[in-house]
């Protein structure tokens, strides 16, 4: 039997260890975290999805953007959590488009590379710090993406 997943967005993740656990184990993880730490979310459940996904696509290495994107952020100045924060909020953005575009009993995802893409094209060095606990983006369309920092004891 494996051990309790304890899951920490600004440590980079065992991919075996977090690929091995079931998948509703791996968002109740990120759910506990942002418990633990007191963060206070809109809706953590849909949070702690978000999150899962994206540490998914990271698990997948190579295979995947997700994680190059990810240690991109990361050497352009975002703490781990943070970068999980801008893949999260470009996922979020695709997985609402999708489902705006029709009915779900009729609606096919995009392809895969549109998300792809979309990871690929995050601006860097475009972020900038404009208040206390904020970082803010800009997207490809031009819309503002704030990324909320919360600092955690080490």
């Amino acid at each position: 039997m494996l051990k309790s997943l304890r899951y920490d967005p600004d440590r980079h993740i065992d991919r075996e260890e977090w690929l091995a656990v079931d998948e509703q184990e791996r968002i109740e993880a990120v759910y506990q975290y942002h418990r633990r730490m007191k963060i206070r979310l809109p809706n953590a459940r849909v949070h702690a999805i978000i999150h899962a996904i994206v540490e998914n696509q990271v698990a997948l290495g190579e295979k995947f953007a997700a994680e190059s994107v990810l240690l991109r952020l990361i050497g352009e100045g975002l703490k781990r959590h943070e970068a999980i924060h801008a893949l999260g909020y470009v996922l979020a953005q695709h997985m609402f488009s999708t489902l705006k575009g029709g009915a779900a009993e009729t609606m096919t995802l995009p392809p895969i590379s549109g998300i792809l893409s979309a990871y690929r094209r995050i601006p860097g060095g475009s972020k900038r710090r404009s208040s206390p606990g904020i970082t803010e983006y800009k997207t490809d369309a031009g819309r503002q993406m704030r990324v909320r920092r919360k600092s955690h004891g080490a």
